[in-house]
């Protein structure tokens, strides 16, 4: 199990768990959602009570913003928990007082409000030696097990990280939570065929802004045609043949094999 001190040696393969202690409400919200487009995940919190709660269940947190026009920062015991974490102290004033006050408790930076979100981004990145290079995000809808196993074996030698959806139906959720660079979608599913799943994603996003691949083991014309009717991308072919199935994801993503591998 890797500790708060861990961790840090391995943000670049993982995502950063940055918690927002705030009263302002859409503030956060909007933080949240930037965030979150550039790669963090993020906590909200209103109180104390509510950031050690996240701690007490093991979750890992590598930064805290915490805005210090209503947050005391000598309140913080984030000592008995771990010594890693960074602080970002957050003030509508921006006076030697505060920063004095930042620097005291060893806050990293003291940042001022109005704070735009990419530059929050790139003081976070900064802080942990982040590059901005593209991780890419792959949703696979299939009912298979064995298919969802096999793209998370060919996947796992590259930069690309996937997520599986085995019923149909969880696919409008998984796209609210985040949109995938590519969707590899299955032809034959229980409770809607792929053909079917594809024109709901559509009604979403635009084939220029999500492309979607789908996967079939048939060779039944009438399917062909109907997937060739939706999208000019080539059908994937069960069974995979690995270095043809990668090729064809990198080729649609637009991106040098050597480039995303680990």
């Amino acid at each position: 199990m890797l500790t708060h001190k861990d961790i840090f040696t391995h943000l670049p393969m993982m995502k950063a768990h940055v918690s927002i202690l705030v009263k302002d409400g859409l503030w956060a919200e909007t933080m949240l959602l930037r965030l979150q487009k550039s790669g963090f995940l993020v906590s909200i919190h209103n109180n104390l009570e509510s950031l050690y709660k996240l701690f007490d269940r093991g979750d890992i947190c590598h930064a805290i913003i915490i805005d210090v026009d209503y947050y005391d920062l000598s309140s913080l015991e984030l000592g008995r928990y771990s010594d890693s974490i960074k602080v970002f102290a957050l003030s509508d004033h921006d006076t030697m007082e505060k920063r004095l006050q930042a620097a005291q408790f060893d806050a990293v930076a003291l940042l001022s409000k109005p704070l735009d979100a990419s530059c929050l981004s790139n003081k976070l990145k900064e802080q942990f030696g982040l590059s901005d290079e593209k991780i890419y995000d792959v949703l696979v809808v299939d009912d298979d097990p064995f298919i969802l196993k096999l793209c998370q074996k060919f996947f796992e030698s590259h930069k690309l990280r996937v997520r599986f959806v085995e019923n149909p139906m969880d696919v409008l959720s998984e796209l609210e939570q985040r949109k995938p660079d590519l969707i590899l979608l299955d032809y034959y599913m229980p409770n809607a065929n792929g053909v079917d799943v594809e024109k709901v994603i559509r009604q979403i996003y635009k084939t220029e802004e999500l492309p979607v691949l789908f996967m079939t083991g048939s060779s039944d014309e009438k399917v062909l045609s109907d997937i060739r009717e939706r999208t000019i991308l080539r059908p994937i072919s069960k069974p995979f043949i690995r270095e043809d199935f990668m090729n064809h994801i990198f080729s649609v993503l637009q991106i040098d094999p050597k480039s995303c591998s680990i």
